[in-house]
């Protein structure tokens, strides 16, 4: 789809060398910025938009996220939290048995929150995989991410049986390193895209797996 904002008052270019630019127009070409100039000669446009008055940005970039929290952000042990360690004590609680509908319905929340604020690029580090749930769990945030449209960069987290002294963590919420490479192998192949223009690419997200080596990312993503 070609869209053409016409007469944008401002475009911030968010580039020194080029600085603000002014009364421009703007032409979009499905997912690349095809022309910025003055009256713009253009043919086959589906929208137009005008943009006078207005000023012009670039998409927004959420560089780190724990969508999945946003399902427990108003209950009354997150309000009643003293400091970070007894917030987190008081929400593993809770999170220990999260599944993959309240992980799809938090990912479609955030990422709708965040779409409506021009927010286009979102990652997310998710570490929660209680053995009680699917542990297919970042597949639903993609899964959600595709629904609303927007461009999703999920890094697979983890939580190892060392990485929180307990009784912070449940036990039931850790995994081996064999599972979270396995996983880790699973999600580059089934999602990651590293053509241009992706939606969709994987990151390893090593919260709490300092032991991994490069050799191990290396032969993840080939």
């Amino acid at each position: 789809m070609a869209l053409l904002i016409r007469n944008a008052s401002v475009v911030a270019t968010m580039d020194e060398s080029q600085g603000d630019l002014f009364d421009q127009d703007i032409l979009i070409d499905g997912p690349l910025i095809a022309a910025v100039g003055q009256t713009l000669r253009v043919h086959g446009v589906e929208e137009v938009i005008d943009g006078r008055g207005k000023l012009v940005l670039p998409g927004f970039i959420n560089t780190h996220h724990h969508m999945f929290q946003i399902f427990t952000r108003d209950v009354s042990q997150h309000l009643a939290a003293t400091d970070l360690y007894d917030w987190l004590r008081k929400m593993y609680r809770v999170w220990h048995a999260i599944d993959s509908e309240m992980v799809y319905v938090s990912a479609m929340v955030a990422l709708g929150l965040l779409a409506k604020t021009g927010c286009t690029l979102v990652s997310d580090n998710h570490y929660l995989f209680p053995d009680i749930a699917d542990r297919n769990l970042i597949d639903m945030q993609i899964q959600a991410a595709k629904e609303i449209g927007i461009r999703f960069h999920p890094t697979r987290g983890s939580v190892s049986p060392s990485d929180v002294p307990r009784p912070l963590a449940p036990r039931n919420v850790t995994q081996s390193d064999d599972e979270i490479l396995e996983d880790y192998d699973r999600l580059v192949a089934r999602y990651h895209d590293p053509s241009d223009f992706s939606m969709v690419r994987i990151g390893l997200g090593v919260k709490g797996f300092e032991n991994i080596e490069v050799k191990e990312v290396k032969r993840i993503y080939g």
